[in-house]
């Protein structure tokens, strides 16, 4: 994440597919001279974590759905559709615990 690591005010090493001592895989999800993101997958406990593309607040939702895509992004981001979570944790409002994986196919377009 070197866009990332230009940000801090400290040395940051690059992480490999895995989190050490954690059960998450690292998945890049958007990477270009302006937006740099990866996704964090829980195989084990479902979960996946999405920090910026997809957000609970209403700013980023349509009509009625759990789930949305952050307004600023352009394309959907249909690699998400890749996990099937129990659990959608993200970066801007609250995250899913409920129904997860039918937010997200509903917020990717795909139900």
């Amino acid at each position: 994440m070197s866009l990332t690591r230009q940000k801090l005010d400290v040395e940051a090493e690059a992480t490999e597919s895995a989190l050490s001592e954690s059960a998450y895989e690292v998945h890049m999800l958007r990477l270009d001279d302006e937006w740099e993101e990866a996704v964090l997958w829980n195989d084990e406990r479902k979960i996946l974590l999405v920090p910026e593309t997809l957000g609970t607040l209403p700013s980023f939702r349509e009509d009625g759905d759990a789930v949305g895509i952050h307004p600023a992004v352009e394309e959907t981001p249909q690699e998400l559709a890749e996990w099937d979570p129990d659990h959608i944790l993200v970066g801007h409002g609250t995250s899913l615990h409920e129904g997860a994986k039918a937010a997200l196919t509903a917020a990717l377009g795909l139900d």
